[in-house]
């Protein structure tokens, strides 16, 4: 979940406080992906991402561990809206953080589960700005990824 400036990411903080990841969950039975990603993100944000999410936008990565998740990639999410999770015990937090401010702290552990999709975040990012102001110096270790962007 990108800011309307393309310079924040919405992160959400496990019930713990020591975890940093974005807002997802399982895939329920009758859910195809997209009602998945929009039922998760109201639940954990109450954010409703409806017209937002589009089919083909999205960032895939499969772990050394062989887990495949699919984060899809939503812009133009409002930082004024006050965001609050639906859920009991799940998540403590809810913040957008900057970019920048994730890169220079993405070697820390808090930050393991959001490692693998920065990179490419980062590019969807500087792709639709049409210019290049964020630079990716660090080189994340993972099996595959692929990013799809709608036409």
């Amino acid at each position: 979940m990108i800011n309307n400036d393309n310079n924040k990411i919405l992160l959400v903080k496990n019930s713990n406080g020591e975890i940093y990841d974005f807002p997802k969950g399982k895939q329920e039975v009758n859910d195809n992906e997209e009602e998945c990603a929009i039922r998760e993100v109201k639940e954990e944000t109450d954010y409703d991402i409806w017209e937002l999410v589009k089919r083909n936008e999205y960032i895939k990565v499969t772990t050394k561990e062989g887990m495949r998740i699919k984060l899809f990639v939503i812009r133009g999410v409002d930082e004024e809206f006050k965001f609050q999770a639906n859920t009991i015990n799940e998540i403590s937090s809810i913040k957008f953080k900057s970019v920048d401010s994730i890169i220079m702290r993405l070697h820390k552990p808090r930050y393991v589960r959001i490692q693998p999709f920065m990179y490419l975040i980062c590019k969807v990012i500087n792709e639709s700005a049409k210019t290049y102001p964020i630079s990716f110096k660090r080189e994340i270790k993972f099996n595959q990824f692929e990013w799809a962007q709608s036409s």
